[in-house]
C-alpha cells in the first residue's frame, strides 16, 4: 500500500485487518460491507491510493458512479503511475452519465413532460404488414422506415412484374399461347427481384411484430 506520511506498525496492522475483511467481503458479494471497512480502513490513514480505489471498485459495483468517479480522481493523484485507474476512471464517468440520464428522465416525468410511446397491438401490426410490407411499421409510428419500405416492395413488385411480362412478350405468343413460357420459367427469369422481394416482405413483417412487442415500455418515452 502507499502510506505517505508514515504511520504506525499498530496502524498499518489495522488497516491490513480491515482491508483484508473488506476483500473477503467483496469476494463474497457484499459491496456494501466492503465498502464500509474500507473506509474505516481510510480513516486511519486518508492518503492511501489502494485504499481509496478499492473503495472506488465497491462503489462501482453499487451502482454509486459519481462518488466512485471521486475515490479515483484521490487515487490517481496519489498514484499517478498507475495506469489501470484511467480505465475505471472512465467507467465511473459513463456510469455518473448514465445516472444523470435517469435523473433527468424521472424529474421530467414528474413534471408532465414526458410523452410515452402509445401500446401497440403485435397481432394488428402483423396483419397490416402482411397486407402490405411497411404498413406494420406506419401502424407503429415508424413513420420514416415504413414510407422506405413500403417504396422498396414497390419497386421491386414492379420490375419483377416487369420481367415477368417482358419474358412473356419475348416467347412471341402471349402468356396464354401454346408457347407461353411455364410458371417456373417466368419465376426463375425474375428471381433476381423475387428473392429480395421475399425478403423484404418477411423483414417488415418480422420487424413489426417485434416493434409493437416492444412498445409502450419505459425505455421507449421521448421528451416534449
Amino acid at each position: 500500500m502507499s502510506e505517505t506520511p508514515p504511520i504506525t506498525p499498530d496502524v498499518r496492522q489495522q488497516i491490513r485487518d480491515l482491508m483484508g475483511r473488506a476483500t473477503l467481503s467483496r469476494v463474497r458479494g457484499n459491496a456494501a460491507e466492503a465498502l464500509q471497512l474500507a473506509q474505516q480502513a481510510l480513516v486511519l490513514h486518508e492518503p492511501n491510493a489502494e485504499v481509496h480505489e478499492f473503495i472506488g471498485d465497491a462503489l462501482m459495483e453499487l451502482k454509486r458512479g459519481a462518488d466512485a468517479l471521486g475515490s479515483y480522481r484521490r487515487a490517481r493523484g496519489l498514484n499517478p503511475n498507475r495506469v489501470e485507474l484511467e480505465d475505471k476512471l472512465g467507467r465511473a464517468a459513463i456510469q455518473r452519465a448514465a445516472r444523470d440520464d435517469a435523473f433527468a428522465y424521472s424529474t421530467a416525468l414528474l413534471e408532465g413532460r414526458v410523452k410515452p410511446e402509445p401500446k401497440r397491438n403485435p397481432g394488428y401490426a402483423a396483419i397490416f404488414s402482411v397486407a402490405m410490407p411497411g404498413l406494420g411499421q406506419l401502424y407503429n409510428g415508424q413513420f420514416g422506415k415504413g414510407l422506405i419500405i413500403v417504396a422498396a416492395f414497390l419497386l421491386l413488385a414492379t420490375l419483377s412484374a416487369y420481367s415477368m411480362l417482358n419474358q412473356t412478350a419475348s416467347s412471341g405468343m402471349g402468356m396464354f399461347g401454346p408457347t407461353s413460357p411455364s410458371f417456373l420459367t417466368l419465376l426463375g427469369g425474375s428471381a433476381v427481384w423475387v428473392i429480395p422481394l421475399a425478403l423484404i416482405y418477411i423483414y417488415a413483417v418480422v420487424d413489426a411484430v417485434v416493434h409493437a412487442g416492444k412498445s409502450g415500455s419505459p425505455d421507449k418515452t421521448g421528451l416534449v
